[in-house]
């Protein structure tokens, strides 16, 4: 599991009490702004800012990154997921739920 620290080896604050600090936020988003524009040989990077967290206005772009999805290709994918089946778990459903909010925004 990846330890969420800050600098100095300090333990972060929960993703939804960082979620709401707005410098907090202005923080990651310059982060990945900066490592976007530096595409593609700021992936690796990417993918591991990722893994402590993503900030939500960049959700969608930094997932597509993520999930290796062009603009090109990404709404045949997203339309190929069955977001309709019945008997899926509540988790399965609150998934699915985060890819609508977050990767419909980004096509």
């Amino acid at each position: 599991m990846l330890q969420e620290k800050g600098k100095g080896g300090a333990r972060l604050p929960s993703l939804e009490l960082r979620e709401k600090d707005v410098d907090y936020q202005r923080y990651r988003v310059k982060i990945f702004r900066d490592l976007l524009k530096d595409l593609p040989k700021s992936r690796r990077e990417i993918l591991r800012q990722a893994r402590l967290d993503i900030p939500p206005v960049l959700r969608g772009e930094v997932w597509a990154i993520v999930l290796d999805i062009d603009e090109k290709n990404a709404q045949c994918i997203y339309d190929a997921i069955d977001k309709d089946s019945e008997g899926r778990s509540p988790r399965t459903n609150v998934f699915l739920a985060y890819i609508h909010c977050d990767i419909c925004i980004y096509i």
